[in-house]
């Protein structure tokens, strides 16, 4: 199978959901060592939550490269356009997290610096999904509107 721009998003997604996870731990890591007021249950489970989602991420990027390398499935951009509707709402769940530990930790200098990382990565993956789902919608309505393969959609897709 050739490597097209799914698997490239779907791997940047991986490599996003493990860069993630490290950063959870390091806020994990700051929680603890912090004072009292600055380890709250709220910060605790936006952090969880955070972790959470970078498992998830994991998860549905090895089951979309998994599929696509052993299956010669039809209907693989209404796959994509699935799984990049779920890289997209990961995303924005990712910088409303880091929002609400921002906004909790308003006295904890050591936990808002750890913040930069999963603002960043939710960001890149809302831009990414954002933009992937637009060249999908736009190579199918171009083969619409042509009667055959939209140009984009063989470069790309």
């Amino acid at each position: 199978m050739e490597l097209n721009m799914n698997i490239l998003f779907i791997g940047l997604a991986l490599v996003i959901g493990v860069i993630l996870m490290i950063a959870s731990a390091q806020i994990d890591t700051a929680l603890r060592d912090s004072q009292s007021s600055c380890n709250t249950t709220r910060l605790q489970n936006c952090n969880r939550g955070l972790l959470i989602i970078s498992v998830l991420l994991l998860c549905v990027g090895i089951g979309y490269i998994g599929t696509n390398f052993y299956c010669e499935c039809p209907g693989t951009k209404v796959g994509s356009l699935v799984y990049s509707g779920v890289i997209l709402a990961i995303g924005i769940v990712i910088l409303v997290l880091a929002g609400i530990i921002r906004s909790e930790a308003s006295d904890c200098d050591k936990i808002k610096e750890k913040l930069t990382l999963p603002n960043v990565l939710g960001g890149i993956l809302t831009a990414l999904a954002a933009t992937h789902i637009g060249i999908v919608l736009y190579s199918k309505n171009s083969e619409k509107l042509i009667g055959g393969k939209g140009g984009i959609q063989k470069e790309i897709l």
